[in-house]
């Protein structure tokens, strides 16, 4: 079985792929809980790896088809070791419930950029972080299927002179 890791290559940090998820993107909300018990929400964009990433040089290394971004405002989490607290546990139940995603991008052959947002206003469970980002990552794996592959680049035309 591989290592359950939390990979460099799985972060989300380019400021221009943030700001295209925060304009471009999709929001999600875990729907099972009632809004006023919801602590966080996801954005999320998808497409080709050349959509999203651009042209890549030929030594860069590929980045992973999932890249995350965990959030966590300072105006609700005063104190840096409660923000990075929620991190914490938003990493570690993130990687035990990202195997469903992964799987729904390499079938659809997407790559995903994702937004965690914590929206609570005191230290929420990680129980509860855990639950409700699991059922967020499954509806952005349940909406890439509904997607399917993304459209084919411009390539050209193949064909005999």
């Amino acid at each position: 079985m591989p290592r359950q890791t939390f990979r460099a290559s799985e972060r989300l940090g380019h400021r221009g792929q943030v700001e295209a998820v925060f304009a471009t993107g999709k929001t999600l909300r875990p729907r099972s809980v009632p809004e006023a018990e919801q602590v966080l929400r996801v954005r999320f964009r998808s497409g080709s790896l050349a959509d999203l990433h651009g042209p890549l040089s030929a030594s860069a290394v590929p980045p992973a088809r999932v890249q995350v971004l965990f959030a966590v405002p300072k105006k609700r989490f005063k104190r840096a070791h409660d923000r990075n607290q929620v991190r914490r546990h938003l990493r570690e139940a993130y990687r035990h419930h990202r195997d469903e995603l992964v799987a729904a991008t390499e079938a659809t052959g997407r790559h995903v950029l994702l937004v965690v947002l914590v929206q609570a206003t005191a230290m929420p469970p990680a129980a509860v972080l855990a639950a409700q980002l699991a059922e967020c990552l499954g509806s952005v794996a349940h909406q890439l299927r509904k997607l399917g592959p993304p459209a084919p680049e411009n390539l050209p035309p193949s064909g005999t002179e």
